[in-house]
């Protein structure tokens, strides 16, 4: 560019110094037109160099944990956080997208290494070690225990984990790497030192433990009641299991975002999906993702009155 501008630039003074006979406006108008030429050809030439240049990139990792992500089957691709994450994609164009199937515990790893990536579907405003988190764009249930009938004998409306993990007959089954909230990851991790505790791991780890549940390898887990009934269809589980509420809940149900690495990378992506999550929350679409997975009979009425003052009006 530079040296094309030099040439046109060296004729203009040879044409305003050896030709005489052009009137003063005529070189002035010449003086003009190659002023515009030049900043019209630096103009294109820095566009053409920025449409040349790389996207900047996201790596979406997902793992196979049905029903946040369900990797085959009728319902390949049709998970809530396969579903989320397509709609918060399809608002981010400036953006160049890739997928990586990566286990739990393995994207632990690579957040902790600090490698540059991102999650749909984490608990918000958790693990500020490995993480920042987008605004909430759900509302979970509360987790609850799932556990063989024969082994709830006395009980009442609702289990204590802490209970259950202080008792050294049961054995407590965790998929390697899951988190449950800063609450109830707290008295899993207090309870290390004397509960009997199998973290699985694995690409299946999350379907591997209902398996081990159903046979009886392991006595209680716990999950949210749309994954028990996700596995309990799937898997064709008999009726022994029941999923009963916790006694250990917080005041408020957790909320999902999207978590990328706690580093300067991650907090751009996440100033983005934040403006992302903004426009698709408002949209039917969107709605419907939620209805799917997370509104049943039994909470019509409170599901989205709750997700308005949880998810919408904090985060405006």
């Amino acid at each position: 560019m530079i040296t094309v501008i030099q040439s046109l630039y060296r004729h203009l003074i040879i044409m305003l110094k050896y030709q005489s006979y052009f009137h003063l406006h005529t070189k002035v108008a010449l003086i003009s037109t190659f002023a515009v030429f030049v900043f019209s050809f630096s103009c294109f030439s820095l566009n053409a160099q920025t449409l040349n240049q790389p996207l900047p990139k996201i790596l979406w990792v997902i793992n196979d944990a049905p029903p946040f992500y369900i990797l085959n089957g009728k319902l390949k691709k049709q998970g809530f956080g396969d579903l989320v994450q397509k709609a918060i994609i399809n608002q981010l164009p400036q953006y160049n997208h890739s997928h990586k199937i990566i286990p739990l515990k393995r994207v632990l790893l690579l957040l902790k290494a600090k490698k540059p990536l991102c999650f749909s579907t984490w608990i918000h405003d958790t693990r500020a070690d490995l993480v920042t988190t987008s605004i909430p764009y759900l509302v979970y249930e509360p987790h609850g225990i799932i556990i063989d009938k024969e082994q709830l004998k006395k009980t009442q409306q609702s289990l204590s984990l802490k209970a259950l993990l202080k008792n050294k007959t049961l054995t407590f089954g965790i998929p390697a790497g899951r988190g449950f909230g800063e609450r109830l990851d707290g008295l899993i991790n207090d309870a290390k030192g004397y509960a009997n505790i199998y973290r699985r791991a694995g690409q299946d780890s999350t379907e591997g433990i209902f398996k081990m549940l159903a046979s009886k390898r392991i006595d209680f887990i716990l999950e949210y009641s749309y994954t028990f009934k996700y596995f309990k269809n799937s898997l064709n589980l008999h009726d022994n299991l029941s999923f009963v509420p916790l006694s250990e809940q917080v005041q408020d149900p957790p909320l999902g975002a999207i978590a990328c690495t706690n580093t300067p990378w991650g907090e751009q992506r996440i100033n983005d999906i934040n403006m992302a999550i903004k426009s698709i929350r408002k949209t039917e679409q969107f709605r419907k993702i939620l209805t799917k997975w997370f509104v049943f009979d039994n909470n019509k009425s409170s599901y989205w009155q709750i997700f308005n003052s949880l998810v919408v009006k904090p985060f405006p």
